[in-house]
């Protein structure tokens, strides 16, 4: 199944809208891309809308299992001001995730290690 990725220039949205707390795929000035939540986009940043896949939800002891059984450790990540930016998740010594803060801490974690199950898995 082909899917072509259709890039928008923000303030535009896509004719069905698109929430606040939507994570798009920005366009890095190296033509990569990286995920953002829609709410954090500027003027003139391109995005393309993540493509939607049948992964079905964990719950939070599935999210805790996971955590536990690959021994995986975090840390928030904080600006220059103490707010909060995100979570580091790091297995054996190493980086595996920066996820963006969103809503709150549970919400941001449990976000972060479906992240990771999610990229397990596909």
């Amino acid at each position: 199944m082909e899917k072509k990725i259709q890039l928008y220039t923000y303030p535009d949205v896509p004719k069905d809208g698109i929430a606040d707390d939507e994570i798009v795929l920005k366009l890095t000035p190296w033509g990569s891309f990286t995920d953002c939540y829609a709410v954090d986009l500027c003027d003139g940043n391109q995005y393309a809308l993540r493509i939607k896949t049948g992964v079905p939800s964990r719950s939070h002891s599935e999210l805790f299992d996971y955590f536990a059984k690959m021994r995986l450790s975090l840390d928030w990540a904080r600006d220059i001001d103490g707010k909060d930016e995100g979570v580091e998740i790091w297995g054996n010594s190493t980086l595996l995730v920066t996820y963006p803060y969103h809503i709150d801490e549970v919400t941001t974690l449990s976000e972060a290690i479906n992240y990771l199950m999610d990229m397990e898995e596909l």
